[in-house]
């Protein structure tokens, strides 16, 4: 089964519908069945960097609501849960898992890392996506107003290896991932959670 279309479980829609902010009276649900939950999704994209967990959870925050205070949900439901990723060495980084589904079946799941939109594979099945830190890398570089020169400079690579990576077809690994995350002024670590290299990578 893929990322979308499974179905909930109990525990999981409970906390997904739980919004005290809109109905004060609801008695308090356990947010917890929300952390391996997220982690499975998480764990189902093949290039995901597994050091890094889910370890916490708060409310969720809908971005479709009841009508009125204690109505009914609508049809199609969208959220999105406020979190933190921790790695085995304690380094933390904020995450918001958007979660979109309609009764008790998910439809469709975005992952938000820090500044950063990943989601799950969208080519039908049999058929190579190209490494999803392609597209991160352009908006990265986008945001920053580098060309492929500009990066390729900064970071001492060919202008081709940048123009590889953003169209997805050269996987990132430890030596690029250092000389992109200076070049970008960003941390390496959160690059490479980003980039989805491991710590074992690195070995």
């Amino acid at each position: 089964m893929g990322i979308d279309d499974r179905k909930l479980s109990p525990a999981v829609l409970a906390a997904l519908t739980y919004l005290p902010r809109f109905n004060q009276r609801l008695e308090p649900v356990d947010l917890t069945p929300l952390i391996p939950f997220l982690n499975e999704l998480l764990d189902d994209l093949p290039w995901w960097n597994r050091d890094y967990r889910v370890t916490r959870v708060e409310l969720v925050l809908p971005h479709e609501i009841p009508d009125y205070p204690g109505g009914r949900l609508k049809r199609f439901t969208e959220v999105s849960v406020p979190a933190m990723l921790t790695d085995g060495a304690g380094h933390e980084l904020p995450f918001f898992g958007r979660i979109r589904f309609e009764g008790d079946i998910l439809r469709r799941f975005e992952a938000k890392v820090g500044d950063t939109v990943i989601t799950p594979a969208l080519r039908p099945a049999g058929v190579q996506d190209p490494h999803p830190f392609g597209p991160l890398l352009e908006a990265l570089m986008a945001n920053r107003h580098h060309s492929t020169s500009d990066l390729a400079n900064g970071a001492g690579l060919s202008r081709s290896t940048v123009r590889w990576l953003g169209s997805g077809g050269l996987r990132p690994h430890p030596n690029l991932v250092r000389h992109l995350a200076e070049a970008l002024g960003l941390p390496e670590a959160d690059l490479a959670a980003i980039a989805g290299v491991s710590e074992q990578d690195y070995l």
